[in-house]
């Protein structure tokens, strides 16, 4: 119970807060501020269409750049997003590929600046990868010994954007025809049918070529 005081401060303090309550809602101005969000969904967008991109040049298509930047910028338009006005000259395609049945490595790099009429940022789409032959392995299949070769896989996806800094990925990967284990942190296990080239995609439908020589 609190004392004849104690009840009087209590109550000082309840009405001065409702006091204050009071003039905060009658001083507080409220003016609404519309802008163009210009941050992490154009950063994502463009990751995006990089994706679809190297997806479909990585299984042999013929994805037109241009006509993918066209539709991505009517869209934005649409949404009024205050997207950039990127053109073809603003982007950056590099592919690099060199295996052999012993070892390689190879990367879909894609590098976009997009002006602003304020400034200027970079968007960084990069996947890489390496691979190792690690030896053989015999397995039946349907009575028959198929002989394999394991390879050791290390592969990765990499996404820079200003919003965000650097982003590291390690996306699952799946094969008809191949053995896939995940060992962690990006590093696979593939075992491969000896003479043989089995198509190896991630989730995103992207091709990981793994034994065989080419190069590009």
């Amino acid at each position: 119970m609190l004392s004849i005081r104690g009840q009087v401060l209590a109550l000082a303090v309840i009405i001065l807060s409702i006091i204050l309550a009071e003039l905060s809602i009658k001083t507080l101005v409220i003016r609404p501020v519309v802008v163009n969000y210009r941050g992490e969904l154009i950063s994502a967008e463009i990751i995006q269409l990089s994706r679809i991109y190297v997806a479909n040049r990585s299984r042999g298509g013929k994805a037109d750049m241009n006509y993918l930047l066209q539709r991505l910028l009517e869209y934005n338009r649409s949404l009024n997003l205050g997207f950039p006005n990127i053109t073809f000259d603003d982007v950056g395609i590099f592919f690099f590929l060199n295996t052999s049945d012993s070892y390689g490595k190879g990367a879909y790099v894609i590098v976009w600046n997009l002006r602003f009429r304020e400034f200027n940022y970079t968007v960084i789409f990069n996947v890489t990868w390496c691979f190792e032959k690690s030896g053989y392995y015999i397995k039946d299949r349907d009575g028959l010994q198929i002989i394999y070769v394991n390879y050791t896989l290390f592969y990765v996806h990499e996404y820079y954007a200003p919003q965000w800094g650097r982003i590291v990925i390690f996306p699952m990967i799946y094969s008809e025809s191949a053995d896939i284990l995940l060992k962690g942190d990006g590093i696979w296990f593939v075992g491969i049918p000896l003479n043989s080239t089995p198509s190896i995609f991630d989730i995103y439908g992207i091709k990981i070529n793994i034994g065989g020589k080419v190069e590009e």
